[in-house]
């Protein structure tokens, strides 16, 4: 849709799509770096947040199964059981 509005300004006037063109730029630039930057960096730190929560998933998840094919689950239960019955 914005093709058409460029092809139309173009058909009324060369020097005006230059212009407006020229306009975009300078008044694009600014908004993407003022406006949009809180919201990049915002973002940035929950992505970074959510990458190290799911790799300690990964390792926890990792690390039961672990414990299951290799048959210690008994001898982790009973340390479980008998940290959590200590007075």
């Amino acid at each position: 849709m914005a093709l058409l509005y460029l092809l139309f300004i173009f058909y009324l006037s060369f020097w005006l799509t230059v212009a407006l063109l020229i306009l975009g730029a300078v008044y694009g630039h600014p908004y993407q770096a003022v406006a949009l930057h809180p919201c990049i960096q915002k973002q940035l730190n929950i992505n970074a947040a959510l990458t190290e929560k799911s790799v300690a998933y990964q390792e926890f998840i990792s690390g039961i199964k672990t414990i299951f094919i290799t048959g210690f689950h008994p001898f982790w239960a009973d340390r479980y059981d008998a940290a959590v019955r200590k007075p």
